[in-house]
């Protein structure tokens, strides 16, 4: 049976559960080891510019109908003074909150354990729909701006529709989310549309582009939209083996300038 595996940048991390590459799999894999590292730069709405950097260990395991996977992301924060690591990026807190004095801050981020179940199996007429649980363990530092001190759960479905060559998608989700920084968080609406590609010899390699946009945690604050374009390669007939490189644009002043992100992984 072919699978449609999402490859998610840390963001997962976070993250930023995105769409970002779709492959084909023919069921005999069992589980995929990955790391990922990328840097993000921006000024979120602050005067002054945030980078982050990122370093994401995964763990995927395949199932007959589903998937279940496990990030675990190390940061590093140059940070505005009132910037903080929420969602898989650094925002910027709404205006009545206290700065923090830490510029430089590192250390474990909050973990995600996402699972999926395929609900419907696609064809060349009806797609792919996969429903999907996303839980945000609260393992980072909170005084850090780390992590937010609270889990968030969110639920939501994938679309997936292969039209000739192009992969097209879509997805929405909706997070419950926990309190962070001692503020009261509202729960949160994400939508992503986007397309992938497969090209070269077996079809090895393949591309992206993807469009989300991602109400903010806090009242006040705007939406976040940012646009991202990707492409990745197995190295082996196998295609056991697979690097990736993604860039990430922010169109909103509450998301990314810009961003750059890595993964090379291993299929077993």
């Amino acid at each position: 049976m072919l699978r449609f595996v999402a490859a998610i940048t840390l963001l997962m991390a976070a993250s930023q559960p995105l769409l970002a590459q779709d492959v084909d799999d023919d069921g005999s894999y069992r589980m995929l080891l990955s790391v990922g590292g990328g840097r993000f730069t921006g000024k979120y709405g602050q005067p002054e510019t945030t980078t982050l950097d990122v370093l994401s260990l995964n763990a995927r395991w395949y199932y007959a109908r589903g998937e279940v996977q496990i990030s675990l992301p190390y940061l590093q924060l140059d940070q505005g003074a009132d910037v903080r690591f929420v969602d898989g990026q650094p925002i910027a807190l709404p205006g009545d909150a206290i700065p923090s004095n830490q510029q430089n801050v590192s250390g474990l981020g909050d973990v995600v354990v996402r699972g999926e179940y395929y609900l419907r199996t696609g064809t060349s007429t009806t797609p792919w729909i996969i429903g999907l649980v996303r839980l945000k363990l609260p393992t980072g530092n909170e005084a850090k701006g780390l992590g937010t001190g609270s889990a968030d759960v969110e639920v939501g479905v994938d679309l997936i529709q292969r039209h000739g060559r192009l992969n097209w998608m879509a997805d929405v989700g909706y997070t419950f989310a926990g309190d962070a920084f001692g503020l009261d968080s509202k729960n949160m609406l994400r939508l992503g549309a986007g397309v992938a590609m497969p090209f070269g010899n077996d079809e090895r390699s393949n591309a992206y582009v993807y469009l989300e946009q991602r109400a903010n945690r806090f009242a006040g604050s705007d939406d976040r939209r940012s646009f991202a374009v990707g492409v990745g390669t197995a190295l082996d007939k196998a295609k056991r083996l697979r690097i990736s490189a993604s860039i990430f644009v922010g169109l909103s002043d509450t998301a990314e300038d810009l961003g750059l992100y890595l993964t090379i992984g291993h299929r077993y």
